[in-house]
């Protein structure tokens, strides 16, 4: 579903796993070709601790293609 090896790069085991499973429990269209996941933690912005917010964006070709990683931001303060 998920590609792991993207030229030199290579997600780690965990993280390819929890993308993989995240995007499985959704129904996305067959006509999609790009996808963001933000991951945020609400308590942060109070008392900038813990997990800073992340969006992950996958894209692919088609619907035959599987999906690669492209782009990660972190929005630490």
């Amino acid at each position: 579903m998920i590609e792991k090896h993207y030229g030199d790069i290579t997600l780690n085991s965990k993280l390819h796993q929890q993308l993989e499973q995240t995007i499985a429990r959704y129904s996305i269209p067959k006509d999609t070709t790009r996808i963001a996941l933000n991951c945020r933690n609400t308590s942060y912005y109070k008392t900038k601790e813990g997990v800073a917010p992340v969006e992950i964006q996958l894209k692919r070709e088609n619907s035959r293609s599987d999906w690669n990683l492209v782009f990660v931001a972190n929005f630490t303060y």
